[in-house]
């Protein structure tokens, strides 16, 4: 190839280049080199040659191009009420399960104007777009419409899959790019135009099936391992068994991360140094185990953990998140020296680990008997919250050892289930986020 690129004229070495592969660092600089030689004119003329130098200079794996040569704008709008007899399926947009068929809505009833929606098409809202308000229908429904409010384009499916760039709206990136739009915390309003002006990288149409197919792989593994943690029930007529009835205060020490401590002393970083330890947040808490995955992970320096002793944890304390969405789920702190308590979580450190186990504990807390408590109790606050004067007066029911021991082993194997599906769910997030790395070129 470098033989031809010498000796070639330079309109006929499109073809060579190509072959290059612009993520391996010695064939880059070799295109680098000669496409730096060619005169602009020469690249002006050839839209091919322009791209590679694009592509050379950004040190992306992918083209950089603007959406506006990808899109076609949806302008088919109609007044459903001027054809009552038409059965209209009235679609919506959330940002949770994306574009969803909105039954209550009867747009025959209103003067209001209407979007037809074909299948493959975007929908989203110009004014909350910044909070998730897009999404691609897949749905194929007779006479399906949306409010004309949205803005509706389809793209264009030889050189843009939809389900490639459905990808890249959920990215961080999308998101900072939205972000810059709002002028200055003026009221959002993302036009059609800011849209067409987003760059993304565009691989070959048949790259981006290969990437959709990848990604869509791994999210059906998160999707199963959410369906399974969501759904599943502890059998809880183990606990029906001569037990002593105590408040948490009376058989542990419990304490959060001081507002002092927070303050003056703990500076969070997203990026491991040393021997950091990890300070765990509310995300890292669920009641199928500790959620360790990089993304959700802030450190601490171990000598500011070393020196507030009062928040370190220990092999054996439990953790609790005491306001949030995940209120009242927990998790067991397996080892020494690796964690310390961060924001919006409890730590609950067992006065006798002989005497009541710490494994045993940490199932109880998770049973209906203990939530229902926790339930009653926020129930009556505005900021649903627990306080750790609350968490103390809460009570366990504590059998005997023997009893205890038989408990756990009885859980143990359905709980290291949960904790492997959701190291499962973890490790497919992941693979995920690496295929829209390699894709945006960055590390």
């Amino acid at each position: 190839i470098t033989e031809k690129l010498n000796n070639g004229k330079p309109e006929n070495i499109l073809p060579y280049l190509l072959k290059l592969n612009p993520t391996n660092a010695l064939e880059a600089d070799i295109a680098r080199e000669y496409v730096s030689n060619l005169d602009n004119d020469l690249i002006a003329k050839h839209k091919e040659l322009n791209v590679i130098k694009e592509i050379l200079k950004s040190g992306a794996k992918y083209p950089m191009v603007k959406l506006k040569d990808y899109l076609i704008l949806n302008e088919n709008k109609i007044k459903p009420n001027k054809s009552p007899d038409v059965n209209y399926k009235v679609l919506g947009v959330s940002n949770e399960v994306g574009i969803f068929l909105n039954e209550k809505l009867q747009a025959e009833e209103t003067n209001q104007s209407y979007f037809v929606v074909a299948k493959n098409e975007f929908c989203y809202n110009p004014y909350r777009i910044n909070v998730g308000s897009i999404g691609l229908n897949t749905n194929d429904y007779d006479n399906q419409i949306i409010s004309g409010a949205y803005i509706i384009f389809a793209c264009k499916v030889d050189e843009l899959n939809p389900k490639y760039l459905d990808i890249l709206f959920k990215s961080k990136g999308f998101l900072n790019y939205v972000n810059e739009k709002a002028n200055g915390g003026v009221r959002m309003n993302f036009k059609f135009e800011d849209m067409e002006a987003w760059e993304i990288p565009l691989p070959s149409i048949d790259e981006q099936n290969v990437i959709v197919a990848q990604i869509e792989k791994q999210k059906q593994i998160v999707k199963g391992a959410e369906l399974v943690l969501k759904n599943w029930e502890m059998n809880e007529a183990i606990f029906n068994i001569e037990s002593q009835v105590q408040k948490i205060d009376s058989i542990a020490y419990v304490t959060k991360l001081a507002g002092f401590e927070y303050t003056n002393h703990v500076k969070l970083k997203t990026n491991k140094e040393n021997d950091d330890v990890i300070a765990l947040r509310a995300q890292n808490v669920k009641n199928s185990g500790l959620v360790l995955e990089d993304s959700k992970l802030v450190f601490l320096d171990r000598k500011t953990s070393d020196f507030l002793k009062r928040s370190r944890l220990h092999k054996g304390d439990i953790v609790i998140t005491f306001i949030g969405a995940g209120i009242g789920e927990s998790s067991l702190i397996p080892a020494d020296e690796l964690y310390h308590l961060g924001p919006n979580i409890a730590k609950i450190v067992l006065n006798d680990k002989k005497a009541i186990l710490p494994e045993y504990l940490n199932i109880y807390l998770k049973t209906s008997r203990f939530q229902n408590q926790i339930k009653s109790t926020i129930r009556t606050t505005a900021q649903p919250s627990l306080s750790m004067e609350i968490i103390r007066t809460l009570t366990v029911e504590i059998p005997d050892l023997e009893t205890q021991n038989k408990i756990i082993d009885e859980l143990e194997i359905q709980f290291k289930m949960l904790a492997g599906l959701q190291q499962m769910k973890g490790e497919a997030q992941i693979k995920i986020n690496n295929v829209l790395a390699d894709v945006w070129g960055v590390d």
